[in-house]
C-alpha cells in the first residue's frame, strides 16, 4: 500500500480527529529516503542503499498504541508500522540485486511479519475514523441545511438594525436594541462565514478520505499475503543453487563460483548491467576471495 497517500489522512483529519504523526516518524524517514535510496538501486549502487537502509530500521517492531479518545492514535500506529513495513520491502529488494538471497528473505519475511499484524488490527485503526468522517460529514450537511433559517434571521436582524439607525429619535429601548444587534451581528458573523468554509470543506473532503480509508484496510489485507511469492521464488533460486553446488561440486562453492565464470554466456547473454551485477554480486557472495569476479564487477561499474 501506498504510505505516503495514508499519511495524509493525519493531516486531513487534523481537526480533533487525528494527530499529527510525530517529529522524525519512520513514515517520514521513509519519505525522505525512499527517492536517495531508488536513485542508488537505479545506479546500481545496492551496498550503499542497504546501508542508509539499515541504518534508520528500528530494533524492534512498532507498538501499536490506541486511545479510545482519539482515534488518531492507531492510525498514526498503522502509518508507522506500514512505513517500517515498507523499509523492509526497500532493503529486500536491494539486498536481492546485491546477491544476498538469504538477507533478502530475512527482510521479505520480516515486511511480512509486520503485514500480517497490520492486517490483524487495520480495522480497529480505521473504522473509528471512518465514523468520526461519517459523523462529521452527516453534521456537515446538517448545519449547511440549516443554513436558509440562520441567514432568515440575520437578514431580520439586519434590517432591523438599518430601521433604528434611520430614525430621528430612539428611545433608550431602541438604543439598546441597536447595541445587542450590532454586537450579535459582530459576534456571529465571522463565525458563521468560517463556519459554513469548515462544512463545505468537510462535504468535500469526507467522501475521499472515507474512501481512502477503506481503501487502507483492503491493501492492507492484501499486503499479508503478498510476500510468499517473492520469498518462495528467492528460496527456490537458493534451493536450486545448493542442489547444484552439492551434486555437481561436491559442496564446493568456490569450484561453482569458477564454472560459472568460465561457462560461455553466462555473463554475455544478460541483457543489462543490473542482471550481470546481480549474478556476480551473488557470486562474490558465495566466493567473497574471487578476484576475477571483483573484476568484472569493477569493469561493468565503469561503463555504467
Amino acid at each position: 500500500m501506498n504510505i505516503l497517500n495514508t499519511a495524509t489522512i493525519i493531516f486531513l483529519a487534523g481537526s480533533g480527529l487525528a494527530a499529527q504523526a510525530p517529529s522524525q516518524s519512520f513514515a517520514q524517514r521513509l519519505e525522505v529516503l525512499q527517492p536517495e535510496v531508488e536513485r542508488l538501486k537505479n545506479s546500481t549502487e545496492y551496498k550503499r542503499a542497504i546501508d542508509i537502509i539499515e541504518a534508520v530500521l528500528p530494533a524492534s517492531v512498532p507498538a501499536f498504541e490506541k486511545n479510545p479518545g482519539d482515534p488518531g492514535v492507531a492510525l498514526n500506529s498503522f502509518i508507522e508500522r506500514n512505513a517500517v513495513q515498507s523499509l523492509y520491502v526497500l532493503l529486500g529488494q536491494a539486498q536481492a540485486m546485491a546477491g544476498y538471497y538469504e538477507g533478502a528473505i530475512s527482510s521479505l519475511r520480516k515486511a511480512e511479519e509486520i503485514a500480517v499484524l497490520n492486517a490483524t488490527e487495520v480495522e480497529g485503526a480505521v473504522n473509528p475514523l471512518i465514523q468520526s468522517w461519517n459523523v462529521v460529514l452527516e453534521g456537515s450537511k446538517a448545519q449547511l441545511e440549516a443554513m436558509p433559517a440562520e441567514k432568515e434571521k440575520i437578514k431580520h436582524l439586519e434590517e432591523r438594525k438599518k430601521e433604528i439607525e434611520a430614525m430621528r429619535r430612539t428611545s433608550r429601548a431602541d438604543r439598546a436594541e441597536l447595541e445587542d444587534i450590532t454586537s450579535y451581528l459582530e459576534e456571529v458573523l465571522p463565525i458563521l462565514e468560517s463556519n459554513i468554509t469548515l462544512w463545505e470543506t468537510n462535504l468535500q473532503r469526507a467522501p475521499a478520505i472515507i474512501n481512502q480509508l477503506n481503501e487502507m484496510a483492503r491493501t492492507s489485507k492484501e499486503d499479508a499475503t503478498r510476500f510468499t511469492p517473492a520469498i518462495q521464488a528467492i528460496q527456490d533460486d537458493i534451493d536450486s543453487e545448493n542442489e547444484t553446488i552439492r551434486s555437481s561440486f561436491d559442496g564446493n562453492k568456490a569450484r561453482y563460483v569458477e564454472s560459472v565464470l568460465d561457462t560461455e554466456g553466462n555473463l554475455a547473454d544478460l541483457q543489462t548491467q543490473a542482471d550481470k551485477l546481480k549474478l556476480l554480486y551473488r557470486l562474490q557472495v558465495l566466493d567473497p576471495q574471487n578476484r576475477t569476479v571483483q573484476q568484472h564487477i569493477d569493469a561493468i561499474k565503469g561503463q555504467s
